[in-house]
């Protein structure tokens, strides 16, 4: 399950009565039946009206089935200074959705026979150590490659970001490096690992990668778009109109074939309906790109030649998401439905994320919508004799109310908030399909349902027993993490005590703070968010910190 949350119903006797029953409880009560493209067409502008203010950064998305478009607009703004409204024509950024394509242009050459997949790093570059130099293409494609990602260095993004780098000025970086684990070992999301392959492209055709896949990829697809750093639009640090542009969304050029290309959403699609249906490559290429890589230990891997392996409604998803300062991406193929989505949003902070859009506009355009969630009110008193931990396919999940709001910890996870939107249910973000219900049990006793969209059917949790803190951290051990840290980025963040003693993280600056939640006695999680927090060291005074936000990590270093 991707959230696997849960809600304690430790009295639901007194809480039914509180509380009316649902209307109907099940995934196909919920999916409504095949429409026509016009009715699928008025559902999708109804939801990106939703997704983005009219006057703030906005988002664009194009929607095609079939191979047909069904649906492709924009809204809000592309410069709220200038009063230029977001248009679905113009270019835009597309961060690491760059590595898809890069990928495909790495796999033509195979198909070719210019290069092999399985060939070793050093058959094509050298200088590296023989670690390094062993890991495949291959590898390189589905970043099992094991090379250290020197984009994860402390401070490198930040000193390099204004720069390009040649082929040979990247060698010399990464071949400085020691690796940082075995080849095939294990996963780990890798951009100099695509900076590399940029490199290999560029020595196995003696051009520029970008003209390596202008003639692969972009030239015989008609992707006349397709170009690296040739973008107009202003990017944000904010959901709303009082967001202030970032500086930095004018170069990109450092991220190179991991994530240095730019083009439309028309042309976005145009790609990824040629690569899934083997207009791009031939049959077996395709077969292998889309394939589940499997690492030495024998577990399968979720990412292929430049996606991710995903679900939606037990079906298989492809994706690739992009990240970058005002920049927020997604590309999404659902076989089932022959559906594709790509979203762009100008804003490292959208009042919708990409991701969650496009799953929300793909379910809809295969004719099974997520639930449209109307927050209710509903007295916490209410919901605090529900309070409790919960079991599903052997996971605890507790339920927790903090400071007045709700909140779900998934055990290993951050918490998540959750809203109530009647007939006891519960849901987490208005974008995203995934929601809860209490039911009653087959013996008559309380139960959690729960619905995640990437399954066809709902899963049953049972209450268990009450909250209990999990994990213990002495009271020496907490006042050793308290302190301040300056992040890479050049932001301190503060790690402090609560009135209650339990540790929080809030940013320099800013008033709010962030619940941390003790996963073990180094890692935290930042309860609100997808982050985790990581303390260095042992001993009196902890003096590093490491901050994970999905495959990004973020080293700091203690000021006080």
């Amino acid at each position: 399950m991707r959230i696997l949350t849960s809600l304690s119903i430790t009295a639901l006797m007194l809480a039914t009565a509180a509380i009316p029953a649902p209307a109907g409880a099940s995934r196909q009560a919920v999916a409504s039946a095949v429409r026509d493209d016009a009715a699928i067409r008025a559902e999708l502008a109804a939801i990106l009206a939703d997704a983005y203010d009219v006057d703030g950064p906005g988002g664009a998305v194009i929607v095609t089935k079939g191979g047909r478009t069904i649906f492709h607009a924009a809204r809000g703004m592309a410069d709220i200074e200038a009063g230029r409204r977001m248009v679905p024509t113009e270019r835009y950024f597309l961060a690491s959705i760059s590595k898809a394509i890069s990928a495909a242009t790495v796999a033509s050459l195979a198909e070719d026979g210019l290069l092999s997949l399985d060939d070793p790093i050093g058959n094509h570059v050298g200088g590296f150590n023989p670690k390094v130099a062993g890991a495949t293409i291959r590898q390189l494609l589905n970043h099992t490659s094991g090379i250290t990602d020197i984009t994860k260095q402390p401070g490198w993004i930040e000193e390099n970001k204004h720069r390009s780098f040649s082929s040979q000025q990247i060698v010399d970086m990464l071949s400085a490096l020691p690796a940082k684990s075995e080849p095939g070992e294990r996963f780990e999301y890798n951009n100099s690992g695509y900076m590399l392959l940029g490199v290999i492209i560029e020595k196995v055709t003696g051009k520029p990668w970008t003209e390596a896949m202008a003639t692969r990829v972009a030239g015989p697809l008609g992707l006349t778009s397709l170009m690296e750093n040739e973008v107009t639009m202003v990017g944000y640090d904010g959901p709303d109109a009082s967001a202030a542009a970032v500086p930095a969304f004018e170069d990109k050029g450092i991220a190179g074939a991991a994530g240095g290309l730019s083009g439309s959403l028309a042309d976005l699609a145009t790609f990824a309906n040629a690569l899934y249906h083997e207009k791009l490559l031939g049959a077996e290429m395709t077969r292998e790109a889309l394939a589940m890589p499997r690492l030495a230990s024998g577990e399968e891997s979720r990412y292929g030649f430049g996606f991710r392996i995903g679900q939606l409604y037990g079906g298989k998803t492809y994706f690739q998401g992009g990240a970058m300062d005002g920049v927020r991406t997604e590309m999404l193929y659902v076989p089932e439905g022959d559906v594709v989505v790509a979203v762009f949003a100008n804003s490292t902070s959208p009042k919708s994320q990409p991701r969650a859009l496009a799953e929300r506009m793909a379910a809809a355009a295969m004719g099974r919508p997520f639930p449209i969630f109307v927050e209710e009110p509903l007295d916490i008193a209410r919901a605090k004799p529900m309070i409790g931990t919960y079991e599903v396919e052997g996971r605890k999940i507790q339920f927790l109310e903090r400071d007045g709001k709700l909140w779900f910890a998934a055990e290993g996870s951050s918490a998540l908030p959750v809203t109530y939107f009647g007939e006891r249910r519960f849901f987490f973000e208005k974008e995203r399909g995934d929601w809860f219900e209490f039911v009653r049990g087959p013996d008559g006793g309380p139960m959690l349902r729960f619905h995640d969209a990437a399954y066809e059917e709902p899963v049953d949790a049972r209450r268990i027993g009450g909250i209990e803190e999990s994990v213990v951290i002495d009271p020496g051990r907490l006042a050793a993490l308290v302190g301040a840290y300056r992040m890479e980025t050049d932001v301190v963040v503060h790690v402090e005590k609560d009135n209650e003693g339990k540790l929080t993280l809030r940013q320099d600056g800013k008033e709010e703070s962030m619940p941390l939640r003790a996963l073990d006695q180094a890692m935290f999680a930042v309860d609100g968010t997808p982050m985790k927090l990581e303390f260095i060291g042992e001993g009196s005074r902890v003096e590093e910190v490491k901050l994970y936000r999905g495959a990004r990590e973020m080293t700091g270093r203690r000021v006080e």
